[in-house]
């Protein structure tokens, strides 16, 4: 399911930049963005909420709080790097007895997404539709033994933005995440073998193995250099 949901975003994201036949649709231009919405420089604060899908011994709602930045790049393009910090509480099987397990997560992202209302003549410069690729530097903190991890992951997103004022925009966003590596500072028994053992889908896997998503809602201010 989610290899077939980055093979989708990865051809419907980057699809329109290298066909023939779609250039002429494209209602935006560069210049024409500045005009439209401030600028097409955009600087933010994002909140949300973290989940792993199926994961029983995990809060089900994580809060993630951070800002970010993006720039337009017209042609219904647009960059953006971001900063989200996540609090996470497990629950643990221990040799003696049952626990928990406070978690820290640092997530710094750098993402490209398309706009797919750019490629009709009539244009909605005040509503955007968005897919794009994403990926992450993930680092995890365990505070019951002191030990961290951290690695790369590989993710696709779907976004709506609503342009509120020439100056101000609202965007929702949903986020789907998989690790493409990762190394632990040292492993500990406590949160490498038991730390999933009561997951919902069996066996006992590291966190960092783990699908998890993000749902995201951003305030963002659009202004020029």
């Amino acid at each position: 399911m989610s290899k077939l949901l980055f093979h989708f975003v990865f051809l419907f994201t980057f699809y329109p930049a290298t066909g023939a036949s779609t250039p002429t649709l494209y209602a935006e231009s560069a210049p024409e963005i500045e005009n439209e919405v401030g600028g097409p420089f955009q600087l933010g604060l994002i909140a949300g909420v973290l989940n792993y899908p199926g994961v029983v011994n995990i809060e089900t709602l994580n809060m993630a709080t951070g800002f970010q930045i993006g720039a337009r790049l017209g042609s219904g393009f647009l960059v953006h790097g971001d900063f989200l910090y996540a609090f996470q509480n497990a629950e643990i099987n221990r040799i003696a007895n049952t626990g928990s397990e406070d978690i820290d997560q640092y997530m710094i992202t750098t993402g490209l997404q398309f706009d797919w209302l750019s490629l009709f003549s009539t244009g909605l410069p005040w509503f955007k539709l968005q897919t794009g690729l994403l990926i992450t530097h993930n680092r995890r903190q365990y505070n019951f033994d002191e030990n961290a991890s951290q690695g790369w992951d590989g993710g696709a997103s779907l976004a709506l933005n609503f342009q509120l004022n020439r100056s101000v925009s609202l965007g929702l966003e949903y986020r789907y995440m998989q690790n493409l590596s990762y190394k632990r500072d040292r492993d500990s028994f406590s949160n490498d073998e038991q730390i999933q053992s009561l997951a919902a889908r069996g066996g006992a896997s590291r966190l960092e193995d783990l699908d998890y998503q993000l749902f995201i809602a951003g305030l963002k201010y659009n202004f020029a250099l």
